[in-house]
């Protein structure tokens, strides 16, 4: 997964009686992306986040924050944001060889919407959301729900604004069942009264009429994520049922979009806290029940050092009160290890430009040419994975992979490793590769 992280530009505030909203706005990839952000209960025990991505073409981004139901957002997001990014046009015509496979080249959460989108129009579908859900560990209740989101008509706002993501059927069927799920499946919105006949009328005024519905879960956790895909087309007249005939793709989609966004996540926590592998081992032992003593051992360093110096180090970065609430977050967060011990990933390297560095602003950056103090080397899980992403970024001949083992926990390759599997240096002048 190649995703860049997000650069926050501003951020904007509004409080009420029993919430705070916050208006997000980040560049990533040479794209805009908008997070609008509602706190119900905030800063008491029981808070609960709900936070709709919008990752579009600007002006859409523009029209979406210009009718925000928060009038303080709408007016000084409308502001910041009229005229400052470029408009790009949609992805949808894209060619792709094997659409699935293509999403693991995205470099950012527009593009994905984009491509998202081109691959359900052939369906008839409209617009989608895919909704992360994360619960908490003691209650199983849910906490924070995450939204992407392209093409509703402000249909999420209202969602948000009327708080209907506590009742809505479709999450309360993901929480528990991986099967897929249809607006049919709630009977006919004549019948329906409450809250769920509001929902029902309020769809189908924004133009989402039929509705599939695609959960995943994240193993060993009550996590959850719910693909929604609509389309225009009522249910009695057929808007449902290309849905049904293509359920085995679209689950396929739901869940590599949700594996996406988990990387992605992770990739962001990673660089907001800035933990190392030694952190996340540190970390994955304390939420193993290990002790200062065992880690001293298995670092082979004296416990004060643990004591003084790392555990104190990693509660820093973790933002958390103890060395157990930092393995905590982590553990939440999904960024421990899963396994042990070493993995292969590959490194691309160029004989006239170095290794390859990553990307930002859709720039291409490597070692020989314009390093830029960067000190890791991007890493690739898989060569198919690695062309997907070196193509997307105008990248497609003059290059190699190498194959080079790091740890479990490791995102990215430091410099010394890529050295000492015969990949030139590029920072540290007294680094010198082991070619000569």
């Amino acid at each position: 997964m190649g995703s860049e992280v997000k650069r926050l530009v501003k951020m904007f505030v509004s409080t009420g009686h029993d919430y705070e909203n916050r208006l997000r706005i980040f560049e990533q990839d040479a794209d805009v992306v908008v997070e609008r952000e509602t706190l119900i209960g905030a800063g008491r025990e029981g808070e609960i986040s709900f936070t709709v991505v919008y990752a579009d073409t600007a002006l859409r981004i523009e029209d979406l924050v210009s009718h925000d139901p928060d009038i303080h957002l709408s007016m000084r997001g409308t502001e910041f944001l009229t005229g400052r990014f470029r408009s790009r046009p949609t992805d949808r015509g894209d060619p792709v060889t094997d659409q699935i496979q293509t999403l693991a080249g995205i470099t950012s959460e527009a593009k994905l919407c984009r491509t998202i989108l081109g691959m359900i129009s052939p369906f008839g579908a409209n617009a989608f959301g895919v909704i992360y859900v994360t619960s908490d560990p003691q209650t199983r209740q849910p906490r924070t729900y995450r939204v992407l989101a392209s093409g509703d008509n402000g249909f999420l706002q209202m969602f948000v604004e009327k708080r209907w993501f506590a009742i809505d059927p479709f999450l309360t069927h993901a929480a528990a069942s991986n099967t897929p799920i249809y607006s049919s499946s709630i009977g006919l919105l004549d019948n329906l009264t409450g809250s769920w006949r509001d929902m029902g009328v309020t769809a189908r005024g924004c133009g989402l009429c039929s509705w599939a519905g695609f959960p995943t879960h994240r193993p060993g956790t009550n996590d959850f994520g719910m693909f929604y895909i609509t389309s225009p087309t009522l249910p009695a007249d057929g808007g449902e049922r290309p849905f049904q005939e293509n359920t085995v793709f679209l689950r396929g989609l739901g869940a590599e979009i949700f594996d996406w966004q988990l990387a992605a996540r992770r990739a962001q926590d990673l660089n907001d806290r800035n933990f190392n592998a030694r952190d996340l081992r540190v970390l994955k032992a304390v939420a193993s029940g290990n002790t200062a003593k065992d880690i001293a051992s298995a670092l082979d360093i004296s416990e004060r050092d643990v004591l003084k110096r790392v555990f104190p180090e990693v509660v820093a970065k973790a933002r958390t009160r103890n060395v157990r609430d930092a393995a905590r977050y982590a553990a939440e967060r999904g960024l421990l290890p899963t396994l042990d011990g070493k993995k292969v990933v590959y490194v691309a390297v160029s004989d006239t430009r170095g290794v390859y560095l990553g990307t930002l602003s859709g720039t291409p950056f490597w070692s020989k040419t314009n390093p830029s103090g960067i000190r890791d080397a991007f890493a690739f899980a898989t060569e198919p994975e690695a062309r997907e992403i070196l193509s997307s970024v105008g990248i497609n001949d003059g290059y190699h992979f190498v194959r080079v083992e790091v740890d479990q926990s490791a995102d990215t390759v430091a410099e010394e490793i890529c050295v000492a599997f015969g990949l030139p240096g590029w920072n540290d002048p007294n680094v010198q590769s082991s070619r000569g």
